[in-house]
């Protein structure tokens, strides 16, 4: 069986083709195909079906579509294609020979790996004559475009520039020449073919035409972006002004003066990208960098390495920087991106270095082999020059360390995700997300300053939906600026839920689930189980026991895959004190793409079992720091809920100083008995505010404390839980009281009384009543001393019409309670 993508979608079986009648059914499999062994939720099928205007019965057409393409595929097919559907997900397996996108971009790496030119063409060609016109037809909804077809459509240019480049090596340019101009007039983004074309042109004779296609070109693109040509394609550029009858590659590559070439300072080298138009913010960092860059006082090279999250902003400060201090290094500023944060191979310093000094004035029959020979040359050129180097998307010290110069008058920018530099003593910064204030400008700048500023109630919360990351700033403000009819509510409503929006930050080549996922495969199964279970959990922060309970692993474990995350930054140090110890949290983004890499990758039972696990070491912790400070209700009652053993700092300071470890927990013992509740462990909820309300009560935090029993009692309510339910109502009754409502205490001590009444024995060793009402004929007693139960806890109420009313507790066979 063969799928066919590129072009209109059609299946074919045994060499005849298959009609699918309805264009549901193309584009589905169409879809599933290009993700193929891939999960995808019917919710992203309907977005990429119908965009934003999917009809009401959306669902139930897919899932139609979906079941008569599984009885196509099971009729024709000989087991090799497979369409799964697991949990409202679906999933299209096929090897990669079934589908002729897979097998073009086979192909397209194989003529990479050629022997000489002429076969590279042929394999080159084969693979272009797969494409019979755009992805999927061109049948698919421009918003999404970028996530179905983009990919392939710049491959597909990317091959077509390969094969217009070895044409041009073989001298075969009279042969393309028209072909190239159609194309590069049809694709003016693609600076390559504009180089391409140029060479062409001017290589049969049409100079003139190369000249002019350049100055439309070049005006185009100051017109568009505000950008200038790449230096590479105005050397071509003056070379066919000078010389019309050379060759402009054999004029820009000649060597002057011998084998070195011209010298550095004659022909400075400029290959900054162009400044970002709307950079926001980054007020501190800047100057932080640029003292760092310039300070006159150094005693070599300056190098400053940025780090951070994907996203956040680390090349687009880079490159700012780089332009607000080129004054300073008039020899030349190089530029190369390292290719060390996406799902490529990272550039290996050796390329790099040769074209730094082809860039300088070395003839490439100059430059040496091996990537020592290359670098000792580089220093050299570099040791008098004040040349800043920016190296952008770097993944390693060691790609780094040869692309440093050794001048004292140089600097290098560096920037990545992992910790870099440290072994060459670069001064690091570590890059956060924006702060509300300027994510709300930069939402502004890219959108348009009137649209946002006319909805700033919903322009602020876009930005906290997207974590005030720059990223995802970006990629909404460029889709209200592509939507001038939509409103920013519109948009906010789009992203209101948490399960689809890392769907709608997308934007062509901007992606925030694509940038995650390029953190995320580069760690390790277990580290990466880590960050999947993390995000499942969704608590306030992390930390190695509670990282350590939710994989079932020792802590050391637990806390070097969390240090495995953080250098990664995919987590964040929230705090770190020697009494507490270090915190982790995800960010806001993270944890969804978390939330969603568990849904798809684990199991439903093991993702059950870590939540018990994470929620039965904060019941440990809470525990020790309640018989610390002695229950003041005296309340036992059999565990329902499961604990895990926790030690290390957390547990001796739960036990030793349990309200420090309240005060520095409390807001996350909120957070945890809520996601407990929610993600159906009702007893692990009641418990724990069990626990922890003696410490509420010491703390006199008593609406907190308040608010927490009123969802304990809830969880227990929803679930059945008689013992929880009666558990929870003592509990209210003293917080009542401490919060002088008597009235509301005496009815929860009735509503306890009567529900512990009903527990059986086995599930608490003595249940409860109230001793004697002054002026009131006392109750009949329980049948055993076991069952005698006041509660203490609760004092003297002193008002109410019984007032009077000694609440007290003993423990079994103390005799009557003290008055």
């Amino acid at each position: 069986m063969e799928i066919r993508v590129l072009g209109p979608v059609e299946l074919w079986h045994r060499g005849r083709p298959i009609r699918l009648a309805r264009r549901q059914q193309r584009l589905i499999l169409g879809i599933l195909a290009l993700r193929a062994n891939e999960s995808v939720s019917t919710s992203q099928l309907i977005d990429l079906l119908w965009g934003d205007a999917p009809p009401r019965q959306a669902r139930a057409v897919v899932q139609t579509r979906i079941s008569e393409l599984r009885a196509v595929l099971n009729t024709a097919d000989g087991g090799l294609v497979h369409l799964h559907t697991r949990g409202g997900e679906y999933r299209l397996e096929s090897p990669p020979s079934a589908v002729d996108a897979q097998h073009f971009l086979a192909l397209s790496q194989a003529a990479r790996e050629e022997p000489d030119a002429a076969s590279a063409v042929r394999t080159l060609g084969r693979a272009l004559d797969l494409w019979r016109g755009p992805v999927l037809g061109g049948d698919v909804p421009d918003e999404s475009y970028a996530t179905v077809c983009q990919r392939l459509e710049s491959a597909r240019l990317t091959a077509v520039e390969e094969l217009f480049d070895l044409e041009l090596d073989q001298g075969n340019q009279r042969g393309i020449v028209d072909e190239l101009l159609a194309t590069a007039q049809a694709n003016p983004s693609r600076e390559r073919l504009v180089r391409q074309l140029m060479l062409a042109l001017s290589r049969v004779g049409r100079s003139a035409e190369a000249l002019s296609h350049y100055e439309r070109w070049r005006r185009w693109l100051a017109d568009e972006f505000g950008a200038d040509p790449q230096p590479e394609t105005q050397r071509v550029h003056l070379s066919i002004l000078r010389e019309g009858h050379e060759d402009p590659v054999e004029e820009v590559a000649a060597s002057a003066d011998g084998p070195v070439g011209r010298q550095p300072h004659a022909d400075v080298s400029r290959l900054l990208p162009p400044d970002i138009s709307d950079f926001t913010g980054r007020t501190v960092e800047v100057e932080r960098m640029r003292r760092l860059l310039t300070a006159p006082t150094r005693t070599g090279v300056a190098v400053v390495t940025v780090v951070g999250s994907g996203g956040v902003g680390k090349s687009a400060l880079s490159v700012h920087v780089a332009h607000t201090v080129q004054e300073s290094f008039p020899d030349g500023q190089m530029y190369a991106d390292l290719h060390g944060c996406d799902h490529r191979d990272p550039v290996d310093p050796a390329e790099v270095l040769g074209r730094f000094l082809r860039a300088l004035g070395v003839a490439g029959t100059a430059v040496p082999d091996t990537v020592e020979e290359r670098a000792d040359l580089y220093r050299n050129l570099l040791a008098e020059r004040r040349v800043l180097v920016v190296l952008d998307n770097a993944a390693t010290d060691e790609q780094i360390i040869p692309l440093v110069p050794a001048g004292r008058q140089c600097a290098v920018i560096v920037n990545g995700r992992a910790h870099l530099g440290s072994t060459f003593g670069a001064s690091t910064l570590r890059l956060a997300a924006l702060d509300p204030a300027s994510a709300g400008e930069l939402l502004a700048r890219v959108t348009g300053d009137q649209r946002v500023h006319a909805e700033p109630a919903a322009a602020a919360e876009l930005s906290r939906q997207c974590g005030f990351l720059p990223l995802a700033l970006r990629v909404l403000g460029a889709r209200l600026a592509a939507k001038p009819h939509w409103s920013v509510e519109k948009l906010r409503g789009m992203l209101r839920d948490e399960s689809r929006r890392l769907d709608q930050l997308s934007y062509r080549e901007w992606d925030v689930r694509a940038s995650l996922a390029a953190s995320y495969v580069g760690l390790s199964e277990d580290a990466r189980r880590l960050l999947r279970l993390t995000g499942h959990l969704d608590l306030a922060h992390t930390d190695p026991g509670i990282a350590a309970a939710s994989l079932d692993v020792s802590p050391g474990e637990g806390e070097a895959l969390l240090e495995q995350l953080f250098d990664a930054h995919l987590v964040e140090a929230v705090r770190a004190e020697p009494m507490v110890g270090a915190r982790f949290r995800l960010h806001h983004l993270v944890r969804l793409y978390a939330r969603e890499r568990a849904t798809a990758e684990d199991d439903p039972a093991e993702l059950t079992a870590a939540r018990s696990r994470g929620f039965g070491a904060w019941l440990t912790l809470a525990e020790l720091a309640r018989r610390a400070v002695g229950d003041d209700t005296g309340m036992r009652h059999r565990a329902v809920a499961e604990r895990y053993p926790v030690g290390g700092e957390p547990a001796r300071l739960a036990r030793t100083a349990p309200l420090t470890w309240f005060d520095g927990e409390r807001a996350a013992l909120a957070v945890v008995a809520r996601r407990a509740a929610g993600k159906g462990h009702p007893a692990a909820c009641w418990e724990l505010v069990d626990a922890v309300s003696p410490l509420f009560r010491l703390r006199r935090s008593l609406t907190e404390w308040h608010e927490l029993l009123l969802v304990a009692l809830a969880s227990a309510r929803s679930a059945g839980d008689r013992l929880g339910e009666a558990t929870i109502l003592h509990r209210l009754a003293a917080c009542s009281r401490d919060r002088q409502d008597f009235t509301r205490a005496e009815r929860y001590v009735e509503e306890s009384q009567a529900l512990f009444a009903t527990v059986e024995d086995h599930e608490l060793p003595y249940l409860a009543r109230t001793g004697p009402v002054p002026g009131e004929t006392p109750r009949a007693a329980t049948p055993t001393p076991a069952h005698r139960f006041r509660l203490d806890d609760l004092g003297h109420i002193a008002a109410g019409p019984r007032a009077g009313l000694l609440l007290v507790e003993d423990d079994p066979g103390t005799g009557p309670a003290r008055r």
